[in-house]
């Protein structure tokens, strides 16, 4: 039997191959949206990530590092087209076409560059502890070693489309994805310092089995030593 936190009511699809989308749960007694934990809907299940995309998987975290240093040296914002996506990924022509083309699911001809790291990142061949630590410095645009309110808005969504293209899953409006960044974020926020901090991210990263599970399957079976570059 299915998690409750993966059931999602969708919209019937009748734009083809375009992604549904899907509806928040309604709590039946408050009537209000429920938006705990719903980033669980979009984890893949274990397996379940699709072949096509096996190539974004178990990348080391130096590797990441070095395909981020290369998209800072050419991007000027987070829209990456196919070529662009093959020069800072180092993937053949072929290989990133194909890869472009299932990430591309609404066929503008560009795709988050945040989504990928994203990807990248949770699928990575390391610990889960150094994967959140890694996405944090990520999204630490102000380099204060917290995360505000906004970056974890742009965290929270790109996960869950990043993961949500892992497994041709339902597609959530930018209003419900705003909503689920909030709930996440004042969940995180213990202090109720309007920013969070490592260790309450971990917490709360530690507590969502889901999560956990999916990330923790691509680990190695034993300690990795990275370059101390890699967090710098």
């Amino acid at each position: 039997k299915k998690s409750p936190t993966r059931q999602a009511t969708s919209k019937q699809n009748k734009m083809g191959n375009v992604p549904l989308v899907v509806d928040m749960p309604i709590d039946p007694v408050s009537g209000e949206e429920k938006s705990d934990n719903y980033i669980n809907v979009f984890v893949p299940e274990k397996g379940k990530v699709k072949v096509e995309l096996s190539q974004l998987l178990h990348w080391s975290l130096y590797e990441i590092k070095q395909l981020i240093g290369r998209a800072q040296q050419i991007l000027h914002n987070r829209d990456v087209g196919r070529r662009t996506f093959q020069w800072i990924t180092k993937f053949s022509q072929k290989t990133a076409t194909s890869i472009f083309g299932h990430l591309d699911d609404f066929r503008k001809g560009k795709i988050d560059y945040y989504e990928v790291v994203l990807i990248l990142i949770m699928c990575s061949h390391s610990h889960y502890r150094e994967k959140v630590r890694f996405v944090m410095k990520t999204f630490d645009f102000d380099g204060n070693n917290t995360v505000s309110d906004d970056e974890m808005t742009s965290m929270v969504i790109a996960a869950i489309n990043g993961l949500r293209r892992l497994s041709n899953g339902t597609y959530l409006s930018n209003r419900h994805l705003e909503i689920v960044a909030q709930s996440i974020f004042a969940q995180v926020d213990i202090a109720a310092e309007n920013s969070v901090t490592y260790p309450e991210v971990i917490r709360y990263v530690e507590n969502n089995i889901v999560l956990m599970e999916f990330m923790q399957q691509f680990e190695p079976s034993e300690a990795v030593l990275e370059n101390s570059s890699v967090f710098r």
